[in-house]
């Protein structure tokens, strides 16, 4: 999970910052030149990968265990990533457009289609959503 100390964050947010508005200039002035280009996606592969290989290069070399480590802190923020964002908008457009046929079949007699049945029932899980910072009240 990428939740730091407070103090930490204090001390790497102007550098992360400083890079993410950088990028942006560079992006703004190349697609001005180039406007049928918008590179945005490999320009932040980009980014990410120069970041986190300078970040976890360890000073004997790359091993198994130093690449595990890369990959396991890029799935995390791919995670958390989707589980911050993309689950509440996915979830947005199933309300907004319908679910799918074979999804509203199952939850017709169980809107969990099972999943999280007794947290629903002592109302865990609703409370759980109720404090959550992105969706609740």
């Amino acid at each position: 999970m990428p939740y730091i100390t407070k103090d930490l964050r204090i001390e790497l947010d102007p550098a992360i910052d400083s890079l993410i508005e950088s990028v942006k200039s560079v992006l703004v002035e190349y697609t001005a030149d180039n406007p049928k280009k918008n590179p945005i996606n490999g320009v932040a592969n980009y980014v990410i990968t120069r970041t986190i290989l300078g970040m976890l290069e360890p000073a004997r070399g790359w091993n198994y265990e130093s690449l595990s480590d890369v990959d396991k802190t890029l799935n995390c923020s791919r995670m958390e990533i989707y589980r911050r964002l993309t689950a509440y908008y996915e979830d947005d457009k199933v309300w907004e457009n319908g679910d799918l046929k074979e999804f509203e079949k199952d939850l017709e007699d169980d809107p969990t289609g099972g999943v999280f049945q007794e947290d629903i029932k002592d109302n865990t899980l609703l409370d759980a959503i109720d404090k959550n910072p992105i969706t609740g009240p």
